[in-house]
């Protein structure tokens, strides 16, 4: 790790002595009190020693992984109005000068 990585939480330097973890889904790095990482600083330590694994998921990642943020296509339904506009509107009738006879 650079001191060019940025925090995802806080967006501030994560240089190599920072207690941060890397996201599995992006990379991405997030110091480890910003936000919610679920390492307390002893379960920290033991990830550093690796006597334990941590699976850590930033929000965004979280955020795109969530299917009820995608938006449903909306399906209209054909109206006369859709295919003739005019034909609705007073009783009128689209003009035939424009019909060849």
């Amino acid at each position: 790790m650079t001191d060019r990585v940025r925090c995802l939480a806080c967006d501030r330097v994560v240089a190599d002595h920072y207690q941060a973890k890397d996201c599995d889904s992006c990379g991405g790095w997030q110091h480890r009190g910003c936000g919610d990482t679920g390492l307390s600083k002893y379960k920290y330590s033991k990830l550093q020693k690796g006597l334990v694994t941590h699976e850590f998921t930033c929000e965004r990642c979280k955020f795109l992984s969530d299917s009820s943020h995608s938006l449903p296509i909306p399906i209209m339904e054909s109206t006369s109005e859709d295919v003739n506009p005019t034909a609705s509107h007073a009783g009128m009738l689209p003009s035939n000068r424009f019909l060849l006879k």
